[in-house]
């Protein structure tokens, strides 16, 4: 089986984003994947052991102010908006840059050619794609602005 050629808009903000979540700062900061932002930065300033908003900005304040209620007042009141702001300004520079990109022309442009389809068990779903010794061709084409990027390899692939 041949696949002509197809061109699929890349959306790379919004990749950016869940590997940010899941798998750069889990990784940095020992965090649980797929928090929020404002739950990340919550854990950056008072410890992976608070819990909310309050109890992290009182964890912040206590291990840089003693015995000043003025200062104390003040920072944690500006550790939770800081918190909450920061939270959302990150959500809307991927939001933003993502409707930037859809007029940027980034996309990504494959073909596959002798790809053998295999279904085993009558089943109605392809079990195999191509094979070890036989495997797909495929070509690429990465497309931004009036730049081209070319690859090819091959792939073979096995339904679990």
């Amino acid at each position: 089986m041949d696949v002509p050629a197809h061109l699929l808009p890349l959306r790379l903000s919004m990749l950016v984003q869940y590997l940010m979540q899941h798998l750069i700062l889990p990784a940095k900061y020992q965090f649980i994947e797929g928090l929020g932002y404002s739950e990340v930065l919550m854990k950056m300033l008072g410890g992976n052991q608070c819990t909310g908003v309050q109890d992290c900005c009182a964890a912040l304040t206590a291990q840089m102010i003693q015995d000043d209620p003025v200062t104390e007042g003040l920072l944690k009141n500006g550790c939770q908006s800081l918190v909450y702001a920061y939270a959302d300004h990150l959500s809307y520079l991927f939001e933003r840059d993502e409707k930037d990109m859809d007029t940027m022309g980034r996309v990504l442009e494959f073909s596959l050619e002798d790809c053998s389809l295999l279904n085993n068990d009558d089943d109605k779903y392809v079990d195999f794609w191509g094979g070890e010794t036989t495997p797909c061709t495929l070509d690429i084409q990465y497309h931004y602005k009036n730049e081209i990027v070319e690859g090819s390899g091959t792939l073979h692939g096995e339904r679990p």
